[in-house]
Protein backbone atom coordinates (compact mmCIF):
# COMPACT_ATOMS: atom_id res chain seq x y z
CA UNK A 1 0.00 0.00 0.00
CA UNK A 2 3.06 2.25 0.50
CA UNK A 3 4.78 1.39 -2.46
CA UNK A 4 1.52 2.23 -4.55
CA UNK A 5 0.87 5.55 -2.43
CA UNK A 6 4.41 6.59 -2.70
CA UNK A 7 4.39 5.39 -6.02
CA UNK A 8 1.78 7.85 -6.95
CA UNK A 9 3.45 11.03 -5.45
CA UNK A 10 6.55 10.12 -7.73
CA UNK A 11 5.05 10.01 -10.94
CA UNK A 12 3.23 13.29 -10.25
CA UNK A 13 5.88 15.07 -9.42
CA UNK A 14 8.26 13.82 -12.13
CA UNK A 15 5.28 14.91 -14.29
CA UNK A 16 6.35 17.99 -12.77
CA UNK A 17 9.82 17.61 -13.36
CA UNK A 18 9.41 16.95 -16.82
CA UNK A 19 7.77 20.42 -17.20
CA UNK A 20 9.94 22.50 -15.28
CA UNK A 21 12.66 20.94 -17.73
CA UNK A 22 10.73 22.53 -20.58
CA UNK A 23 10.56 25.81 -19.23
CA UNK A 24 13.80 26.26 -18.22
CA UNK A 25 15.15 25.70 -21.52
CA UNK A 26 12.37 28.45 -22.97
CA UNK A 27 13.81 30.61 -20.17
CA UNK A 28 17.46 29.44 -21.06
CA UNK A 29 18.79 30.59 -17.32
CA UNK A 30 20.69 27.32 -15.93
CA UNK A 31 20.63 29.30 -12.65
CA UNK A 32 16.43 29.25 -12.66
CA UNK A 33 16.86 25.90 -13.62
CA UNK A 34 19.29 24.57 -10.77
CA UNK A 35 17.14 26.32 -8.24
CA UNK A 36 13.45 24.92 -9.04
CA UNK A 37 14.96 21.00 -9.99
CA UNK A 38 16.67 21.62 -6.77
CA UNK A 39 13.32 22.51 -5.19
CA UNK A 40 11.26 19.34 -6.86
CA UNK A 41 14.00 17.01 -6.13
CA UNK A 42 13.70 18.48 -2.38
CA UNK A 43 9.65 17.78 -2.74
CA UNK A 44 10.30 14.08 -4.32
CA UNK A 45 12.52 13.37 -1.46
CA UNK A 46 10.02 14.86 0.87
CA UNK A 47 6.68 12.64 -0.40
CA UNK A 48 8.69 9.52 -0.40
CA UNK A 49 9.56 9.85 2.86
CA UNK A 50 6.18 11.17 4.32
CA UNK A 51 4.49 7.71 2.95
CA UNK A 52 7.26 5.17 4.05
CA UNK A 53 7.23 7.05 7.38
CA UNK A 54 4.44 6.17 8.32
CA UNK A 55 4.70 2.65 8.52
CA UNK A 56 8.09 2.73 9.63
CA UNK A 57 6.60 4.71 12.76
CA UNK A 58 4.01 2.25 13.09
CA UNK A 59 6.60 -0.74 13.54
CA UNK A 60 8.74 1.01 15.92
CA UNK A 61 5.60 1.95 18.07
CA UNK A 62 4.58 -1.33 18.02
CA UNK A 63 7.84 -3.20 19.15
CA UNK A 64 10.07 -0.57 20.54
CA UNK A 65 9.58 1.45 23.88
CA UNK A 66 12.02 3.33 25.17
CA UNK A 67 12.16 1.68 28.97
CA UNK A 68 14.40 3.45 31.81
CA UNK A 69 16.65 1.06 34.43
CA UNK A 70 13.37 1.02 36.45
CA UNK A 71 11.02 0.40 34.31
CA UNK A 72 9.65 3.39 33.64
CA UNK A 73 8.74 5.25 30.52
CA UNK A 74 8.76 8.63 31.55
CA UNK A 75 11.20 10.86 30.38
CA UNK A 76 11.17 12.70 33.80
CA UNK A 77 12.12 9.37 35.52
CA UNK A 78 15.45 8.72 33.46
CA UNK A 79 18.89 9.49 35.87
CA UNK A 80 20.95 11.84 34.40
CA UNK A 81 23.68 9.47 34.48
CA UNK A 82 21.33 6.80 32.78
CA UNK A 83 20.22 9.38 29.81
CA UNK A 84 24.50 9.69 29.55
CA UNK A 85 25.08 6.64 28.93
CA UNK A 86 22.27 5.08 27.07
CA UNK A 87 20.19 7.85 25.71
CA UNK A 88 22.64 10.88 25.21
CA UNK A 89 24.21 9.63 21.41
CA UNK A 90 21.08 8.52 20.31
CA UNK A 91 19.24 12.28 20.69
CA UNK A 92 19.81 14.67 18.03
CA UNK A 93 21.52 18.14 19.68
CA UNK A 94 19.20 19.75 17.04
CA UNK A 95 16.84 19.21 13.86
CA UNK A 96 14.98 20.83 11.31
CA UNK A 97 11.69 21.68 10.46
CA UNK A 98 11.43 19.73 8.01
CA UNK A 99 13.02 16.69 9.07
CA UNK A 100 10.82 16.23 11.68
CA UNK A 101 7.95 16.92 9.65
CA UNK A 102 9.47 14.08 7.49
CA UNK A 103 10.08 11.56 10.08
CA UNK A 104 7.13 12.42 12.78
CA UNK A 105 4.52 14.30 10.40
CA UNK A 106 3.83 16.53 13.22
CA UNK A 107 2.66 16.78 17.15
CA UNK A 108 -0.33 16.24 18.90
CA UNK A 109 -0.33 20.24 19.68
CA UNK A 110 -3.43 21.91 18.09
CA UNK A 111 -2.19 25.27 18.86
CA UNK A 112 1.51 25.26 17.35
CA UNK A 113 2.72 24.28 14.11
CA UNK A 114 6.69 22.65 13.16
CA UNK A 115 7.57 25.56 11.27
CA UNK A 116 9.89 23.35 8.42
CA UNK A 117 12.20 26.64 7.83
CA UNK A 118 13.29 26.55 11.10
CA UNK A 119 16.17 24.52 13.32
CA UNK A 120 14.55 23.40 16.70
CA UNK A 121 16.99 22.09 20.19
CA UNK A 122 16.33 18.78 21.16
CA UNK A 123 18.76 17.09 23.05
CA UNK A 124 19.14 20.09 25.43
CA UNK A 125 15.43 20.33 26.21
CA UNK A 126 14.74 16.88 26.62
CA UNK A 127 17.94 16.35 29.47
CA UNK A 128 16.30 19.53 30.86
CA UNK A 129 13.40 17.72 32.79
CA UNK A 130 15.37 14.97 33.51
CA UNK A 131 17.96 16.99 35.25
CA UNK A 132 15.68 19.41 36.70
CA UNK A 133 13.77 16.54 38.27
CA UNK A 134 16.78 15.42 40.15
CA UNK A 135 17.43 19.09 41.33
CA UNK A 136 13.84 19.49 42.31
CA UNK A 137 13.96 16.45 44.67
CA UNK A 138 17.57 17.82 46.44
CA UNK A 139 16.38 20.92 47.17
CA UNK A 140 13.31 19.76 48.55
CA UNK A 141 15.73 17.25 50.96
CA UNK A 142 17.56 20.46 52.02
CA UNK A 143 14.18 22.46 52.68
CA UNK A 144 13.29 19.88 55.20
CA UNK A 145 15.98 19.50 56.73
CA UNK A 146 18.45 22.33 58.89
CA UNK A 147 18.44 25.76 57.40
CA UNK A 148 22.03 26.24 57.27
CA UNK A 149 24.21 28.77 55.40
CA UNK A 150 25.57 25.59 53.79
CA UNK A 151 22.32 24.28 52.83
CA UNK A 152 21.46 27.79 51.44
CA UNK A 153 24.37 27.67 49.17
CA UNK A 154 23.53 24.42 48.29
CA UNK A 155 19.22 25.27 47.20
CA UNK A 156 21.43 28.64 45.41
CA UNK A 157 23.42 26.71 43.11
CA UNK A 158 20.92 24.31 42.83
CA UNK A 159 18.48 27.27 40.71
CA UNK A 160 21.77 28.90 38.99
CA UNK A 161 22.18 25.48 37.36
CA UNK A 162 18.41 25.33 36.40
CA UNK A 163 18.36 28.71 35.04
CA UNK A 164 21.17 27.55 32.99
CA UNK A 165 19.30 24.60 32.04
CA UNK A 166 16.31 26.80 30.99
CA UNK A 167 18.30 29.19 28.86
CA UNK A 168 19.99 26.31 27.28
CA UNK A 169 16.75 25.43 25.65
CA UNK A 170 16.07 28.80 24.68
CA UNK A 171 13.76 29.80 26.98
CA UNK A 172 15.65 32.58 29.00
CA UNK A 173 15.74 36.21 27.98
CA UNK A 174 18.51 39.09 28.21
CA UNK A 175 16.72 40.29 30.85
CA UNK A 176 15.83 37.09 33.09
CA UNK A 177 19.79 36.48 32.23
CA UNK A 178 20.68 40.06 33.64
CA UNK A 179 18.50 39.57 36.92
CA UNK A 180 20.18 36.36 37.65
CA UNK A 181 23.75 37.42 37.16
CA UNK A 182 23.10 40.40 39.33
CA UNK A 183 21.47 38.28 42.40
CA UNK A 184 24.71 35.73 42.02
CA UNK A 185 27.05 39.24 41.92
CA UNK A 186 25.25 39.84 45.14
CA UNK A 187 25.98 36.75 46.71
CA UNK A 188 25.56 35.42 50.21
CA UNK A 189 26.92 38.39 51.70
CA UNK A 190 24.12 40.23 50.91
CA UNK A 191 22.12 37.60 51.70
CA UNK A 192 21.02 36.39 48.43
CA UNK A 193 21.78 32.94 47.68
CA UNK A 194 20.15 31.81 44.50
CA UNK A 195 17.85 33.21 41.74
CA UNK A 196 16.07 31.55 38.10
CA UNK A 197 13.85 32.31 35.76
CA UNK A 198 10.23 31.12 36.91
CA UNK A 199 6.97 31.26 35.07
CA UNK A 200 6.05 30.60 31.33
CA UNK A 201 9.00 31.14 30.63
CA UNK A 202 10.74 33.04 27.46
CA UNK A 203 11.14 36.66 29.83
CA UNK A 204 9.10 37.62 32.79
CA UNK A 205 9.85 36.87 36.34
CA UNK A 206 12.69 35.64 38.33
CA UNK A 207 12.40 34.13 41.97
CA UNK A 208 15.26 34.82 44.47
CA UNK A 209 16.38 32.77 47.17
CA UNK A 210 17.32 35.27 50.13
CA UNK A 211 17.16 35.82 53.90
CA UNK A 212 14.58 37.66 55.45
CA UNK A 213 16.92 40.98 55.61
CA UNK A 214 17.92 40.49 52.26
CA UNK A 215 15.36 42.90 51.25
CA UNK A 216 18.00 46.13 50.89
CA UNK A 217 19.73 43.65 48.23
CA UNK A 218 16.64 42.84 46.29
CA UNK A 219 15.87 46.49 45.90
CA UNK A 220 19.20 47.67 44.74
CA UNK A 221 19.38 44.07 42.10
CA UNK A 222 16.26 46.16 41.08
CA UNK A 223 17.95 49.78 40.38
CA UNK A 224 20.52 48.01 38.44
CA UNK A 225 18.72 46.30 36.52
CA UNK A 226 16.65 49.47 35.57
CA UNK A 227 19.31 51.56 35.14
CA UNK A 228 21.34 49.08 32.69
CA UNK A 229 18.17 48.02 30.97
CA UNK A 230 16.02 51.22 30.75
CA UNK A 231 13.19 49.02 31.97
CA UNK A 232 10.53 49.10 34.89
CA UNK A 233 10.71 46.27 37.91
CA UNK A 234 8.39 45.11 40.03
CA UNK A 235 9.55 43.17 43.83
CA UNK A 236 6.71 40.63 44.44
CA UNK A 237 6.98 40.16 48.37
CA UNK A 238 5.80 37.59 49.88
CA UNK A 239 3.10 34.36 49.00
CA UNK A 240 0.13 33.47 48.91
CA UNK A 241 -1.10 30.64 51.68
CA UNK A 242 -2.23 28.57 48.47
CA UNK A 243 -3.62 24.84 48.89
CA UNK A 244 -2.20 25.20 52.99
CA UNK A 245 -5.82 27.37 53.45
CA UNK A 246 -7.98 26.26 50.50
CA UNK A 247 -9.37 22.71 49.32
CA UNK A 248 -7.80 20.43 47.61
CA UNK A 249 -9.24 17.85 45.56
CA UNK A 250 -7.55 14.26 46.79
CA UNK A 251 -7.64 12.24 43.08
CA UNK A 252 -7.14 9.00 43.61
CA UNK A 253 -6.75 5.87 40.94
Amino acid sequence: MVIQVAAHLVQHTINKLDLVRDLCAAKDSQEWSDRVFEDLCKELEFLLHQETSRTLLQLHADHTRVRTVSGSERVVDIHTAEFGERFADAVPREMSGRDFLIRYRGTTDTVTRVDPTRTYAIREPMLHPISENARVRRFRELLQGEITDASLREQGELMYVAHASYSACGLSSDGTDLLVELVRAGGPQSGLYGAKITGGGSGGTVAILGRANANPAVEAVAREYSRRSGRETYIFRGSSPGAWATDVMDVTT
